[in-house]
C-alpha cells in the first residue's frame, strides 16, 4: 500500500487509526425522546410545550380525529393521563406513548 511505502509501518498505523477515529466521531442518527427523559430533563412548561406540539401534529397528520385528540386532552383529563402512563413505560418513546393514548381514546385513523 501506498501509505506505508511513504510514511513507514508505525507511521502508517497511526494515520490509518486517526482516520478511523475521525470518521466513526461523526454526527450519530438522531435517538426518540423517552418519557423518563421528558419528565426528567424539561421542565414543566417544556413539557407541556413538548405535548401541544405532538398533539398538533397528530391533529395536523389526521384530520379526521382532530377534534377528538384535542378534546380528549383539554376535556377529560389528558395531561394526567399521560403523565401517569409516562410514568409507567418510562423507557418508551414519549410521542409513540401520546398517539397509542389519542387512538385509544378516539378509535383508529381513516
Amino acid at each position: 500500500m501506498y501509505i506505508f511505502k511513504k510514511y513507514g509501518y508505525p507511521k502508517s498505523i497511526s494515520i490509518i487509526f486517526l482516520l478511523i477515529y475521525c470518521l466513526n466521531v461523526g454526527p450519530h442518527p438522531a435517538k426518540a425522546l423517552t418519557a423518563d427523559e421528558l419528565t426528567t430533563n424539561l421542565t414543566n412548561e417544556n413539557q407541556v410545550s413538548y405535548f401541544f406540539g405532538a398533539l398538533d401534529m397528530y391533529a395536523f397528520l389526521h384530520s379526521d380525529r382532530a377534534l377528538c385528540a384535542l378534546d380528549w386532552w383539554h376535556e377529560n383529563e389528558g395531561l394526567e393521563t399521560t403523565y401517569a402512563v409516562m410514568e409507567k413505560y418510562s423507557d418508551k418513546p414519549a410521542a409513540a406513548l401520546l398517539y397509542v393514548l389519542i387512538k385509544r381514546q378516539c378509535g383508529p385513523s381513516e
